[in-house]
């Protein structure tokens, strides 16, 4: 059986597997879906998709307590420290709206080369705290 197959929630499936994953996802967005692209691996993971505000390419990575957003049409943005629950699990607006808010999604396994995961150098990222 395929991975979409087990049909679990999204947030289940990332917490509960170690192996690395690329996903298609779909979020409810107002009148229809936001369908992004997420890639997991060694508790990381990185989302894709096109922000329906304004037809821009939207990119993040979720790694070592943090969130990083950034965009296509700026070289800043912000880099926001993610609270952890007391049982150490990733908490957070970003981790709640990319992870706990999916509802349709499929899965195949990825070879994860690390190149992915880099915070890209070209913008430059801002501490927020949480």
């Amino acid at each position: 059986a395929s991975t979409s197959e087990k049909k679990m929630a999204f947030a289940d499936f990332i917490k509960n597997n170690k192996k690395s994953y690329k996903c298609t996802v779909q979020y409810p967005f107002q009148a229809g879906a936001i369908v992004a692209t997420l890639y997991s691996a060694d508790n990381m993971i990185r989302g894709e998709y096109t922000s329906p505000y304004e037809n821009v390419e939207v990119k993040f990575i979720m790694r070592d307590g943090y969130y990083y957003p950034w965009t296509s049409k700026s070289s800043t943005s912000t880099k926001i420290a993610m609270p952890r629950d007391p049982q150490g699990n990733q908490r957070g607006e970003a981790y709640f709206t990319y992870i706990e808010t999916a509802r349709e999604y499929k899965c195949k396994p990825w070879t994860n080369d690390g190149s992915m995961f880099e915070i890209p150098q070209a913008i430059r990222f801002e501490t927020v705290v949480n």
